[in-house]
């Protein structure tokens, strides 16, 4: 029977299983009388009916009594179980399940959470805290710190690797600093933008609020485009401003903002988060990783990376993927319990070499062996490395140069995601017979080898 992974993060609860994504349902529930409905329907009700829209349910876990009827809900808990049972049925899910659970959940809402799940149609058969997950799958570091985003906060977990295992350590809320409070914000400025321009109030219409809520998005996208390097887009420049357009009584409503204007909004999120980084990495170097909650912020990463961070964006699939591929070690086989530490492949230590001697002809990727001349750049392909001889040089996919100079093999890194042997690259290294090249969180890596003479 097929394993499902259900992720728990109510900004979108994720399920997938082997063959990827199978649905994606925010933490968000609409009630009208005893009819309820979740996901993005009720997420699609949230400026249209607020007072009847509740999404505070996994945040809040317990079986604390309401003050007043939610329906036909006693408490916070019957609207989880209720989420978990509309999840299951859509996806008619009732074979073993793996549960990646936020760092904020604490043990009496785990347990809460376990119990709930013991009258759902499926069978949890693990659960793993989701930072853990994520960075277990990265290539090893000494230390992680890990930042992820709910409807109402920004968390971050640190991770330190300790004996061969990945451990999770302290985890630092920023409550009221999550996508419902930042979208507040950003809404209530495009609406004074709209005040200035058009003398319109979309506050004054709860259609426009809903349309304006739900495409804030593809607003964000676009700033997010309009902050990407000029040769990365193609273009000449990239966008300089965008047009907000609504429809309110027949009548097109529409205004224009300069693409930095919202990056330029969200600076006070960004320091907030960028001061706790610090706080946290104050006592060894940490690698960054950014959920992808957060990669619809446009410039986090760019903002973490000009205080000094090495940040790590990982893909929306690379926890399901950990979860699937190592099932084994998340596996429950007595009582329940909650997988904060795993073992990871440690780097490989210099000395560890020293028994590889020679110097390397050529380098090695998947079945091909490149020969070293005097000058190879390597490029991104995704998660993959391909190997020119002859590339532009401000090519933005471009990772690294390795080059010979005086009869030693070096290599210049170009991103911050470059590894060599499991340790990440930030100044030119010299390269020896043995060595591999990895780039970001992918598995395959290039190795230097001696191709001997017939």
């Amino acid at each position: 029977m097929t394993l499902h992974v259900i992720e728990i993060n109510d900004i979108g609860i994720r399920v997938s299983d082997e063959s990827g994504l199978l649905l994606r349902s925010p933490g968000i529930a609409h009630i009208e009388n005893t009819d309820v409905v979740f996901g993005d329907k009720a997420r699609q009700r949230l400026r249209l009916d607020p007072l009847n829209c509740y999404h505070h349910f996994w945040r809040s876990l317990s079986v604390d009594s309401f003050e007043s009827p939610v329906g036909n809900c006693r408490h916070q808990a019957d609207l989880v179980f209720a989420h978990l049972q509309d999840i299951a049925q859509q996806l008619s899910i009732k074979g073993d399940v793996l549960l990646s659970v936020s760092s904020l959940l604490s043990k009496e809402q785990l347990g809460v959470l376990l119990g709930l799940t013991k009258h759902c149609p499926f069978n949890v058969i693990g659960m793993v805290d989701t930072a853990v997950a994520v960075c277990a799958g990265l290539p090893a570091e000494q230390a992680f710190i890990y930042i992820d985003m709910q409807l109402h906060e920004i968390y971050l977990s640190r991770l330190d690797l300790r004996q061969g295992s990945l451990t999770r350590g302290p985890v630092h809320p920023l409550p009221s600093l999550g996508w419902l409070e930042i979208s507040d914000s950003l809404l209530q400025y495009i609406n004074n933008c709209f005040i200035q321009q058009n003398r319109f109030n979309p506050q004054h219409d709860a259609g426009a609020e809903q349309y304006l809520f739900d495409a804030l998005p593809d607003h964000l996208e676009t700033a997010s485009v309009a902050l990407s390097p000029r040769e990365e887009l193609g273009e000449e420049q990239g966008p300089e401003a965008q047009t907000i357009s609504l429809v309110h009584n027949d009548a097109l409503q529409q205004i224009t903002l300069p693409s930095a204007s919202i990056t330029h909004k969200l600076q006070k999120v960004y320091k907030q988060i960028a001061q706790k980084v610090a706080l946290l990495s104050e006592m060894s170097d940490a690698r960054i990783v950014l959920a992808p909650s957060l990669q619809i912020l446009p410039g986090l990463a760019t903002y973490l990376r000009e205080a000094g961070q090495l940040v790590e964006e990982v893909q929306a699939q690379a926890l399901a993927q950990l979860c699937l591929s190592r099932a084994g070690d998340l596996l429950s086989r007595d009582a329940m319990r909650l997988v904060t530490s795993l073992k990871v492949e440690a780097p490989l230590a210099f000395d560890e070499q020293a028994a590889v001697t020679g110097e390397p002809s050529h380098l090695l990727a998947k079945h091909e062996a490149i020969p070293l001349g005097a000058h190879l750049i390597l490029k991104s392909c995704g998660q993959h490395i391909s190997v020119e001889a002859l590339a532009k040089e401000h090519s933005p996919s471009k990772i690294a140069a390795v080059r010979r100079e005086e009869g030693q093999l070096f290599i210049d890194p170009h991103s911050d995601q470059l590894h060599l042997n499991g340790k990440r690259v930030t100044k030119r290294m010299l390269l020896q017979l043995g060595d591999r090249i990895s780039f970001g969180s992918s598995k395959e890596s290039l190795a230097l080898i001696k191709v001997r003479e017939s």
